[in-house]
């Protein structure tokens, strides 16, 4: 690459556009003087301009350019974010997107704008490759786009409730676990969060003082190769986002490192949002005025500017969003002296910096339960706050004779809140695995006693199906906490009760997708296709499959002799299977579904199912083998078959398509017996298509 060239935007803001295809938008900026993370990008569409998300990333081409004014970075801006493709979709739908396609990157900082090259292309088959579909009427699809697609006939007037796939369960995030200056001043030098979660000692018989990391072990929060590690675990159990804690004292940032990296550039991957943790900091743990570390003064002014320091979190691509508007909580909302003023002026702050508004939530902390008097949104329940229980007499558990604090029943917290009368403002639920603040409080400590998986288990169920019965507001869950050590709140995995608590959780989760009915193609493949995405990693990490041309001779034909098989394709690439589905240039294509009746080898063991894809037009045909089976008892059951049946109807793979050439293909399946080269069984029609980009 030789000298840098581009539109100038002021301040030396120049920004390139390099490619545009089914994936993504890829190009350059030249930031000069000007940060990363207070530039905007958005992109225009013949004349239609469009705000998208997008991502900055390091490019070893551009270090070595000559020329420019200051760092340069790659910006892409992907198009299978739902986000994105929603914004691409209404503006396409409004009818002032002609074609040929001309496509405009633009980089804004302050009043200053940078514009691209523009680069032109077909109008449709970009929306086709890109993995639109349109309607009888004209208008285009988004068939991955479950919270807005449905086929024909299917689509409700009117939601009663949401489903749980739409469900987003967020674990609150402490990043306490590095040293810090003003904790080294405070309680001594190498302090963190670990220092208390080990010295604690139990207060009675079976306590089960002190905890002790497993998995993970005792971490350091600022290394991304931890965060990593907690991500993965996260998504592999339900938990869709973390919300951290955000420490600001008018304009006095602590604890700055884990959220400041969450805004690097390859940082955290994984969605978040941010929780203003406002009460003053003291020695006691409760935000108390005694032995103040850090006091908070919460003068409107000073609280206003807050603002300024979220919106590049909000312009991330992984901060979390409800409709475009950044989520965004504050812990303590009855000591802000002014509100309702600041809630207004961070409102069209966020407008002015581009979003359609904020979902803003208050914690029902200390007994706070009417957000929208504030100027709120919502409120998010944070128990072991506004949690009623019995209390159990410490003698009965032989607890130390200095032990003051209180020990409730988690058992009788479960119940309560099986009964508890919703809140009359907007509420998101909100859930505790256990909670013991003995490494804090030591002899004063708070404890629920008998906090078992079992329990939690059903407190999620509970709570969970809270979440998705209120249709007008986003279906939100929060979970108090992901790594609250100190006050045993913790789902992270200790060496005592392993994942279980995790394992509880999910196992909420998937009751929630129970349906009787294995042929309803609606609801419930929706809802096995969300499980299926984000158990991916665990389950299909080393299961893909090379789909290729290099058949078996006896599969050029069916047997006439061969039964017909009845099967299903649930899902390819998230889309149900009876409609076009898109395999883009990932190369990858995740399939599952059921096949019945399963011929069985002399083992009993599954005959191989074998997908097949046949090109529309030249007619030829490509195969895979479908190897990991499963249990499905709901289509034993809706067959009305016996207890002699295999159950491993279920079938489910991830497909390497890197040999598949781009084309339209008709889906089918087909079981063959290698012992004695027959095919047993095969559909007679097609089950599925596929649109390989």
């Amino acid at each position: 690459m030789g000298k840098v060239k581009g539109a100038d935007g002021g301040a030396g803001l120049t920004v390139h556009l390099d490619s545009v295809d089914a994936k993504e938008i890829v190009g350059w900026c030249d930031f000069a003087e000007v940060s990363p993370q207070e530039v905007r990008f958005s992109i225009l569409l013949g004349q239609n301009r469009i705000p998208v998300i997008s991502r900055l990333f390091e490019r070893a081409d551009l270090r070595s350019a000559e020329g420019g004014n200051g760092r340069r970075l790659g910006v892409e801006i992907d198009l299978n974010n739902i986000t994105n493709r929603r914004a691409i979709l209404g503006c396409v739908n409004g009818g002032t997107v002609e074609s040929p396609l001309s496509v405009t990157l633009i980089a804004e900082w302050q009043a200053s704008q940078a514009t691209s090259r523009s680069i032109e292309l077909s109008r449709d088959e970009f929306l086709q490759t890109a993995g639109f579909l349109p309607d009888r009427s004209g208008q285009w699809t988004d068939p991955n786009d479950f919270e807005v697609f449905l086929p024909s006939g299917d689509r409700p007037h009117e939601r009663t409730e949401h489903e749980i796939e739409d469900l987003k369960t967020i674990a609150f995030y402490l990043p306490q676990f590095y040293p810090l200056a003003v904790n080294d001043r405070v309680w001594g030098q190498g302090f963190t969060e670990w220092t208390n979660v080990v010295e604690a000692k139990p207060n009675y018989p079976g306590h089960g003082m002190p905890l002790k990391p497993a998995d993970l072990g005792f971490y350091d929060a600022r290394l991304s190769a931890t965060r990593k590690r907690q991500a993965d675990l996260a998504k592999l159990f339900n938990i869709d986002a973390f919300c951290y804690y955000y420490y600001w004292f008018s304009g006095q940032r602590v604890m700055t490192e884990v959220i400041d990296d969450l805004l690097r550039v390859g940082g955290d991957d994984f969605p978040y949002c941010l929780c203003w943790a406002n009460e003053t900091w003291s020695r006691r743990w409760d935000g108390s005025e005694q032995e103040v570390i850090l006091k908070q003064e919460h003068d409107p002014d000073e609280d206003i500017k807050l603002i300024d320091e979220l919106i590049p979190h909000f312009r991330s691509p992984n901060y979390l969003k409800d409709r475009g508007r950044p989520i965004l909580l504050v812990y303590r909302v009855e000591i802000m002296r002014d509100p309702q003023r600041v809630v207004a002026a961070w409102r069209d702050a966020a407008r002015r910096a581009g979003f359609p508004d904020l979902y803003i939530c208050a914690v029902a902390s200390f007994g706070f339960d009417d957000p929208l008097s504030f100027g709120f949104d919502a409120l998010v329940e944070f128990p072991p706050h506004s949690a009623t229980a019995e209390s159990i007499d410490p003698k009965k558990l032989d607890a130390n004779p200095e032990f003051e604090g209180q020990i409730y029943s988690y058992k009788s917290y479960v119940d309560n809140y099986s009964k508890r009368p919703d809140y009359d403002a907007p509420c998101h639920p909100g859930i505790m695995p256990r909670w013991d603040n003995t490494a804090r409080k030591g002899t004063a400590s708070h404890i629920f006693h008998g906090a078992t998986p079992e329990e939690f288990e059903r407190l999620s169920q509970i709570a969970i199906g809270r979440a998705l019965k209120r249709p007008e507001q986003p279906p939100l869950l929060f979970i108090n906490s992901w790594n609250e050590w100190a006050e045993g709140a913790n789902l992270e995995p200790d060496r005592d009760s392993g994942k279980s608590y995790l394992e509880a959780y999910r196992r909420a989760w998937v009751s929630h997708t129970a349906d009787p009915d294995p042929t309803d193609e609606n609801r419930r493949l929706r809802v096995e296709n969300s499980v299926l995405g984000k158990m991916v990693e665990q389950n299909f990490s080393i299961a893909a499959q090379p789909v290729t041309n290099l058949e078996p001779a006896i599969l050029a034909s069916a047997d006439s002799q061969a039964d017909e098989l009845r099967a299903s394709v649930d899902f390819l690439n998230g889309s149900r299977g009876f409609v076009n589905t898109i395999a883009r240039t990932l190369h990858r294509c995740r399939i599952s579904g059921w096949a019945s009746p399963p011929r069985q080898s002399e083992t009993g063991e599954p005959i191989a199912t074998y997908l097949r894809l046949t090109d529309q037009i030249s007619g030829e045909a490509f195969y895979a083998l479908v190897d990991q089976h499963t249990f499905r008892e709901d289509v034993v059951a809706f067959l009305g078959w016996d207890g002699s049946t295999s159950r491993q109807m279920g079938y489910e793979a991830v497909l390497d398509l890197t040999e598949v050439p781009p084309g339209y293909y008709d889906v089918s399946l087909l079981q063959f017996d290698e012992k004695d080269g027959t095919i047993v069984s095969w559909t007679s029609g097609t089950v599925g298509r596929l649109y390989r980009g």
